[in-house]
């Protein structure tokens, strides 16, 4: 994907790759730790973090080279994917 994508795109792309509908809260967790919150981005709708936080405002050039981290959706089933 283009660097100038966020992450609400990636997590678009991503659902869409499985044949999700994106009609779940998700989050990102960028330490890769599952519900860390240390480096974490959320739905602005799921968050009352500030807006930095918020995978709509997180642009993927932020993102480090290689660097791993875990993808959440639905957070009653609890799909995991790690990117």
């Amino acid at each position: 994907m283009p660097k100038t994508k966020t992450l609400a795109e990636l997590a678009d792309v991503i659902l869409w790759s499985f044949d999700f509908v994106n009609d779940h809260a998700h989050a990102f967790f960028m330490d890769n730790v599952e519900w860390s919150h240390a480096d974490s981005y959320f739905l602005s709708f799921v968050s009352d973090d500030v807006e930095e936080r918020y995978i709509e405002n997180v642009y993927l050039d932020s993102l480090s080279v290689k660097q791993k981290f875990k993808f959440i959706f639905d957070f009653g089933d609890e799909w995991r994917f790690e990117c």
